[in-house]
């Protein structure tokens, strides 16, 4: 950081631009904290002396939150695109909003040709409406559904079977604002 910094107070002297960086300072005791530094370094027009005025703000809680948030959403993604089974988040309308590795490789798809899709959007008209239906319900009610259900596969056009399981996601103030699912294939176990 005392690279990155030392190169933004030149660049502000020399471009005579007020400067805006958040780095990491090492206290006497050793300790580690972060600080947002801004500020303008000033020419006297007499003197030629340059002066800095300034601030320092203590940012390091918000900066270890925000680590501890990077590392949580990393672990997430690591284990959601993992598993081998079709994880999907939906918002209210039924466009999805969050597909994982596993449900694109199945349907042999990128994330871009997906989100804010519905089922409308590839699967048969009958059942989109049947998994808008269920999506409906696990709305209104705030339960989750499971089914094992018969569906044409958008990518083969077969029929197969898959056990599904949808459950509300709830925001910050405790309302209903999509739907997580997951489902797999189990086709073979039903014949």
């Amino acid at each position: 950081d005392v690279t990155r910094a030392r190169d933004t107070f030149r660049k502000s002297v020399t471009d005579k631009e007020p400067f805006h960086i958040e780095v990491r300072i090492v206290r006497p005791n050793g300790e580690v904290r972060w600080v947002i530094v801004q500020g303008a370094f000033q020419e006297d027009a007499i003197t030629k002396v340059s002066t800095l005025n300034g601030t320092f703000l203590d940012i390091t809680q918000r900066k270890l939150a925000e680590i501890e948030l990077q590392a949580s959403r990393e672990l997430y993604q690591s284990l959601v695109n993992t598993i081998p089974l079709n994880v999907f988040r939906t918002d209210l309308d039924g466009k999805l909003i969050f597909v994982n590795r596993f449900l694109l490789d199945s349907l042999n798809t990128t994330e871009d040709q997906l989100i804010g899709k519905t089922g409308y959007d590839f699967y048969p008209e009958e059942d989109a409406i049947k998994y808008e239906l269920d999506n409906m319900r696990v709305i209104e009610t705030g339960e989750p559904l499971h089914v094992i259900e018969e569906n044409v596969s958008p990518t083969t056009g077969e029929k197969n079977y898959v056990e599904t399981h949808k459950m509300p996601i709830y925001n910050s103030d405790g309302q209903i604002e999509g739907i997580q699912g997951i489902y797999w294939d189990i086709t073979e176990r039903k014949r």
